[in-house]
């Protein structure tokens, strides 16, 4: 039989995050999970993530310690309060699967849930 080859896209493309203008972001203390996840979103879109804005909500869900089935409709319940601001280590969980995820790591290994 003839195998069968995954094509991954060719703008799907790893990149270091933790430098550069990730670094400003994850330095900077008192940013809203509503720019947590517009940061996540355009991180992931500047590497070529296809799916960007959904893993950038399950990574942000995961970040501020919602899981679950309920996880995602948990943050947007978060992203409507405008003072709803992360912690430290938050921030820092985010930045770290932020860096594992533009290395083309599966959602589920990062966030430690199979559908």
């Amino acid at each position: 039989p003839a195998r069968q080859h995954v094509r991954i896209a060719k703008s799907w493309r790893p990149m270091m995050v933790g430098v550069g203008v990730a670094q400003n972001f994850l330095a900077s203390p008192g940013s809203t999970v509503r720019e947590a996840l517009a940061f996540a979103e355009s991180t992931l879109v500047s590497c070529g993530d296809p799916e960007a804005s959904v893993a950038a909500r399950h990574l942000v869900a995961c970040a501020v310690g919602e899981t679950g089935a309920r996880s995602l409709s948990n943050l947007q319940s978060r992203l409507q309060d405008a003072d709803d601001i992360l912690s430290a280590a938050a921030t820092e969980h985010l930045g770290e699967l932020l860096r594992r995820r533009s290395a083309r790591e599966p959602i589920q290994y990062l966030i430690g849930e199979w559908d």
